[in-house]
């Protein structure tokens, strides 16, 4: 038997060298809550080295996604959730690796989210399989999967009866109710006076990002609206959003993307609008009264606006850069394009983290006249107030705007 804690030990390097010491194993899981990054974790780390995948999965407190769930739906052999009281949780934290002959129990107290695998103080203890081991978690299994209150989810269909139902939300809805429930504590204390107490805070530290493509959700979901808590996201000062007025433009990366902003991939880093996000809201790009008709190798509309950039390397002052917004229409072969070029690349380089992925952020924001561009990966604080407003699932990216 073995400890681990977290987060010096994060538990996902142990599953990690759990599946790939067992390769060809069956694996199962029971655990109280599982998100979509949490997931994706897993499956990166397991499935190429796994025969099967077996999963009970909690749904107390909305506490797993519908992105969660859908993704354990694609890998899964059986997906089952567990629900029999709102003041009754399912709550285990067990994850089983058995090839036949060896494998590892290690039960925690980590749940399948990012958090759990990854950043999170969490403390686990890994066992050897032995026939005793192998009996008494078979026992357990087959408890779970015969419950009364284990229902089996096979079908998109299944999970969109526990979102109607309540069970489970999106993971943009659950990351505002969760900001909601902090406010309106922090607003409760001061109505009662209380003192306002800031302890020392220092930011995660991640070592594990996932390479999946977003999850497409297959039935409507009723978002977050544009704008929801918009007074928590990030603005540079001075810039008014005005009544009714978008104010920021947030938007996920491609792998394409990022690689080239990194400068590992040749190529232009400009990142394509789309017609449909532009025409959504032309006067927050300024389309089409502030572009102009000029010749590249090709006619095309830009406008050229001087911003700056921020982000966590560039400090709270950003740097100055250029950002040349350019629309040319339709041709053969060629779609029409409504993309943004950040320049000089040297400079937009020098102030890009280097754990900026397709989970980071790209961010355009007004500022005063003008606009400011933000890069925000998920350890910087104001990176859920800002993937709230991503709420447009493109094949590649999302985006969305707020006010």
């Amino acid at each position: 038997m073995r400890f681990v804690s977290g987060p010096d030990q994060p538990l996902l390097a142990e599953l990690r060298a759990a599946a790939e010491g067992h390769s060809g194993c069956a694996f199962q899981a029971a655990v109280a809550w599982a998100n979509d990054e949490g997931v994706a974790l897993l499956l990166d780390a397991t499935v190429t080295h796994v025969e099967s995948c077996d999963f009970v999965v909690g749904i107390n407190n909305q506490g797993t996604t519908v992105e969660g769930l859908l993704r354990l739906l694609s890998v899964g052999r059986s997906v089952r959730v567990l629900y029999q009281h709102p003041r009754l949780t399912f709550h285990p934290k067990a994850y089983f690796f058995d090839d036949g002959s060896s494998g590892r129990l290690v039960v925690g107290s980590s749940n399948l989210t990012a958090g759990g695998l990854d950043t999170n103080f969490e403390a686990s203890v890994v066992l050897p399989v032995t026939e005793e081991v192998r009996s008494g978690w078979g026992t357990y299994w087959r408890s779970l999967s015969e419950h009364q209150y284990s229902m089996v989810v096979a079908t998109d269909s299944d999970v969109e009866r526990l979102y109607r139902g309540g069970y489970v939300i999106p993971e943009a809805a659950a990351r505002v109710q969760h900001r909601r429930a902090s406010r309106r504590l922090r607003e409760f204390l001061e109505g009662q006076g209380a003192e306002q107490v800031e302890l020392p805070t220092a930011a995660p530290t991640r070592r594990f990002r996932h390479s999946r493509p977003a999850v497409d959700i297959p039935f409507d979901v009723i978002e977050p609206a544009p704008g929801a808590e918009a007074e928590e996201v990030p603005r540079h000062a001075g810039a008014p959003s005005g009544e009714g007025r978008r104010a920021v433009f947030v938007r996920t990366l491609t792998p394409n993307d990022v690689a080239k902003l990194h400068g590992d991939q040749s190529g232009t880093f400009e990142p394509d609008i789309g017609l449909v996000a532009r025409d959504e809201d032309p006067d927050f790009w300024g389309w089409p009264n502030e572009f102009e008709r000029v010749i590249r190798t090709l006619p095309r509309d830009e406008r050229e606006v001087d911003v700056r950039l921020y982000s966590r390397v560039t400090g709270s002052d950003g740097i100055p850069i250029r950002l040349v917004i350019w629309f040319r229409e339709a041709r053969e072969g060629h779609p029409a394009e409504f993309r943004i070029s950040p320049r000089p690349i040297s400079e937009v380089r020098s102030a890009v983290p280097e754990d900026f992925d397709i989970a980071s952020l790209l961010v355009v924001q007004r500022a005063g006249k003008g606009l400011d561009v933000h890069l925000l990966t998920p350890e910087d604080a104001s990176y859920d107030e800002a993937s709230a407003l991503l709420s447009v699932v493109r094949p590649a990216h999302r985006y969305g705007y707020g006010s």
